[in-house]
């Protein structure tokens, strides 16, 4: 077949059909504007806007390759979409792709009323500082997914792994910070100039983690990569708490990058990068002996001392010489402020003299878990 090309703007009117067959190229020079039905099974060339207001039906190939164009798909499925010509690619309207989303030379812009979808079985090459979406980028599944997306300067891919949910469609978005972000549990110092956000269009999550890449760190005043964690929050200036580092992971992401190992990962909305909290385990104290005769209140009780736990997973427990238990919480900040003062938790009576054993199981700031046993003798 040899290749067609039209120099003029095209029209299908909304009465008419377009059918491509399989090998034929169609160079559009001008606008492409359909109100009736397309059957691509080949590939179409488009240097100008695209305006689909009827029916677009593809197994074939669509290249835009003009500088600057305007696309509006109606929300139609594109088997397979190449960026080129360099520009900025504006969607105006959703668009699903069915197989691949090739960036090679442009920026995806959609408007705040347009999606790109990505759907179960496709897939997205790596794009680059050239090639990529400005906005939220979409797909469908679960498993691994990897987003092509960046600022209105800078490339900043994302992937989550191990994915799982019902119905999902996620979404992937990266922002400039325009404010200080407020450091939270396990980090010390945040990324002052990009976070990521999440967007669940359709579904639910239950489980992921998250890739962000590192290379953008050297403006941020981080000292080594090695201390570099994954840090999340509900809210886009926090308080960002760690999601630790799971050094397992394997990214296509093209620079270097971190992995978050927390499970939480998955139900929350925005990510940055920072520096772990420095555990200092010889600030770590858990008294053995209260007495209620003490004169220092601290001395009346037994609480956990060093600031190393996360408030998440943690439990303490003490337990007499029968193996009874006589105290259990699983709050730290009761640990941190009150602590056991020998009354049992149930009846609320004061236990005899003796020896008591606790059992402490938590993680600590960045993610690490924790079991201790000891004794704890009352004297009084």
């Amino acid at each position: 077949m040899f290749p067609v090309f039209s120099y003029s703007q095209v029209y299908v009117s909304d009465d008419a059909s377009l059918n491509i067959s399989t090998k034929s190229e169609l160079f559009f020079e001008d606008n492409f504007i359909n109100d009736g039905v397309i059957n691509n099974q080949g590939d179409i060339y488009v240097f100008g806007d695209i305006e689909n207001t009827g029916q677009y039906q593809s197994g074939g190939k669509l290249y835009l390759v003009g500088y600057n164009q305007t696309v509006s798909m109606n929300a139609d499925t594109v088997n397979e979409l190449f960026i080129q010509g360099s520009g900025n690619k504006y969607l105006i309207s959703d668009i699903y792709i069915a197989t691949d989303l090739s960036l090679d030379d442009g920026i995806i812009i959609p408007t705040s009323q347009a999606k790109v979808i990505i759907m179960n079985d496709g897939t997205t090459s790596i794009g680059s500082d050239f090639s990529y979406v400005l906005g939220n980028l979409y797909m469908q599944g679960t498993g691994t997914k990897y987003f092509p997306i960046g600022t209105a300067t800078t490339f900043l891919p994302v992937e989550l792994h191990n994915i799982t949910g019902d119905s999902l469609t996620i979404g992937m978005k990266s922002h400039d910070f325009y404010s200080a972000p407020i450091p939270g549990k396990g980090t010390r110092l945040l990324s002052q100039t990009n976070y990521w956000s999440q967007d669940i269009l359709r579904g639910s999550l239950e489980y992921a983690q998250i890739t962000l890449p590192t290379y953008l760190v050297g403006n941020t005043g981080f000292y080594t990569e090695d201390s570099i964690v994954v840090a999340m929050s509900n809210n886009v200036l926090g308080p960002y708490r760690s999601q630790g580092k799971d050094e397992s992971i394997t990214s296509v992401i093209p620079y270097e990058y971190v992995s978050s190992i927390d499970i939480d990962t998955a139900n929350r909305i925005f990510y940055t990068l920072a520096m772990f909290y420095d555990v200092n385990w010889n600030l770590f104290y858990v008294p053995n002996a209260l007495s209620h005769n003490a004169t220092d209140i601290d001395d009346q009780r037994v609480k956990i001392y060093g600031n190393l736990f996360q408030e998440k997973g943690f439990s303490f427990t003490v337990k007499n010489q029968w193996g009874n238990v006589v105290y259990k919480t699983s709050s730290l900040i009761e640990m941190e402020t009150n602590g056991w003062d020998g009354y049992n938790y149930k009846t609320g009576e004061r236990e005899i003299i003796g020896q008591y054993i606790y059992i402490l199981q938590a993680f600590t700031k960045h993610n690490e878990p924790y079991t201790k046993a000891g004794s704890i003798w009352i004297i009084d």
